[in-house]
């Protein structure tokens, strides 16, 4: 090529080059992109430029063409660490996590600078989150944390890395059957949801089954109180003194409630606030241990769950969790040590939120956690308001326009739900959660055509998604394309393994093809598993009686003060 010619070409690159580097500056987004198109043209073989047009087509969410991209200039060029990066960005997005993973580390590996480290770092954290493995999750943000002490999106993420952990420890609690761990972990949880009611029945339960749980009737005191049954309340108020010596309030109430002078807004505040030498927890998580003081953390003769239950009254939860954990590793049927771990997970995801509302109490996430609260009390109003409040914070904050739509969804406002499922899809058209949301809406107008684009759009995002192949296969029925019905609904059957209509549906499509001994086959598996289920219904109605019962008895039993209760692990 003559000289003057190359010389011509390299201005013209530089011209475009300036003219997508302004662009990108501006957030013009597609006018970068049409100048580094340009680029290319001129000359295919510029890494940098694959790389910027790929970094350009993730910024406009077109996260397919951005991984094709940054291929094509690793390719080129190994070397180039922040393609590396937004490669891995948009395997994330693609839902390739794994690829994504091996894309991240490897650029943490290169030279990249601080901030991309951190979003590296951050992402990969998220990454180990979407395959559940969490404990990889949390090693990571800790370390974030570290280093960026006030930054809410990290912590906010770590408070939810923790929740899903403590969710975990609870399902293999529930394992262990019909324990009074079980039945106290199920009250706490009606407790942080509002549910009084529930949660009343689930603690007798627990002390029918374990009369001397400690931490049962304090809270059992207050909500039975609250519903105005004074002489229940004032029995498990003794019983609660007798067990927590040191728990000043309970005294307090109840020799306000023998006078006749507690009012409900003592009662209202103390379901608000820990007891009298608590430490205070966020978020409505119920701590049933009283604060030990530090000096004495190393008194000898405590049993292993005693020397951890320790630990965590004096806050040290990383370490009480380490504890509880080799215990469990030790005996997974442990219910105290999972029981604990539960509550252990829970108080570091406290400790992660209430980070977040004392270093900025009016920030986006804040106001999501405090919707996110409503929303568990089902008050789905004074939710979204937060959730709006979040938004004039954060316009483009992933997940809340999605969760507003859910809680129309709930209140049974189709249409205002479609719209936000809408607006979330504008900001992420990666979403399979929103584009199933509406396809279930579209569906239950029988807009089949428009549900089964939806449905189809979740599972290109997202192959494992079970429900989302369930209902595509539903949809597919509903038009008599049983054919095209059958793989998705038998990957469903793998994916939603104990969801027993996906069968039901199976059935219809084999006996719409005439293959009848898989439709019959189908039928046997659908009857069995809803027999299955109408029987530990009833097995659970039956234990319910029986607990009823036993529930009577203690009522009836009355507490001597001059007993001497169960001896607790001395504070």
């Amino acid at each position: 090529m003559p000289f003057g010619l190359t010389q011509d070409l390299e201005e013209q690159i530089q011209y475009h080059y300036a003219r997508a580097q302004k662009a990108m500056l501006e957030t013009h987004f597609e006018d970068a992109e049409k100048d580094y198109s340009v680029i290319l043209v001129l000359n295919p073989a510029l890494a940098e430029a694959h790389a910027n047009l790929g970094i350009v087509y993730y910024l406009e969410f077109k996260y397919p063409m951005a991984a094709e991209a940054l291929e094509k200039a690793l390719k080129l060029r190994p070397d180039l660490s922040r393609a590396r990066l937004y490669l891995g960005l948009s395997q994330s997005s693609l839902g390739k996590y794994s690829e994504s993973i091996r894309s991240l580390e490897k650029a943490l590996a290169g030279d990249i600078d601080v901030p991309y480290r951190k979003l590296a770092r951050t992402n990969l954290a998220r990454d180990y989150l979407s395959l559940d493995q969490d404990e990889k999750a949390v090693t990571i943000l800790k370390s974030l944390i570290d280093e960026y002490p006030q930054d809410t999106d990290i912590l906010f993420t770590l408070g939810k890395a923790y929740l899903r952990l403590s969710a975990a420890s609870a399902e293999q609690l529930a394992l262990a059957g019909d324990t009074a761990r079980v039945h106290q972990m199920l009250a706490e949880n009606f407790v942080n949801q509002g549910k009084f009611k529930e949660a009343i029945d689930e603690y007798g339960a627990a002390l029918a089954l374990d009369r001397d749980l400690p931490g049962v009737h304090y809270p059992l005191a207050l909500m039975l109180l609250r519903e105005g049954k004074s002489e229940d309340g004032e029995r498990n108020l003794e019983a609660a003194v007798l067990d927590e010596p040191q728990n000043e309030r309970a005294r307090r109430l109840l020799a306000q409630s023998r006078v006749g002078s507690l009012a409900k807004s003592a009662i209202e505040e103390a379901l608000s606030s820990p007891a009298s030498g608590t430490k205070p927890t966020a978020l409505g998580f119920i701590d049933p241990l009283p604060a030990a003081p530090i000096s004495r953390a190393q008194d000898a003769g405590r049993s292993p769950v005693e020397t951890a239950q320790l630990l965590y009254r004096q806050g040290q939860f990383d370490d009480a969790v380490s504890k509880f954990k080799e215990l469990v590793l030790q005996n997974p049927q442990d219910v105290d040590a999972l029981y604990w771990l539960v509550k252990a997970y829970q108080a570091l995801s406290v400790r992660a939120f209430d980070q977040i509302g004392q270093t900025a109490p009016d920030s986006a996430r804040a106001h999501q956690l405090l919707a996110e609260g409503f929303d568990k009390q089902e008050r789905f109003d004074q939710a979204e308001a937060e959730y709006q409040r979040s938004l004039e914070k954060d316009t483009r904050l992933p997940g809340i326009h999605y969760a507003i739509g859910l809680d129309r969804m709930k209140m049974g406002q189709w249409e205002e739900a479609r719209n936000e499922f809408n607006t979330e899809l504008r900001l992420d058209p990666f979403n399979a959660g929103a584009n199933f949301r509406l396809g279930q809406i579209a569906y239950r107008s029988t807009k089949y055509d428009e549900a089964r684009g939806y449905f189809s759009r979740a599972i290109e995002i997202f192959p494992a998604f079970g429900e989302a192949r369930a209902q595509l296969g539903q949809v597919l029925i509903k038009e008599r394309r049983y054919k095209e019905a059958i793989p998705h609904l038998v990957a469903a059957t793998r994916l939603i393994p104990d969801d027993h209509t996906v069968h039901f549906q199976l059935y219809h499509a084999y006996r719409a093809l005439g293959e009848k001994d898989r439709a019959q086959k189908e039928l046997e598996t659908f009857q069995r598993m809803e027999n299955q289920k109408k029987e530990a219904t009833l097995r659970k109605a039956a234990q319910s009686m029986e607990l009823l019962q036993k529930i009577r008895k203690v009522k009836d039993e009355p507490v001597d003060p001059g007993s001497t209760p169960t001896p607790s692990p001395p504070p």
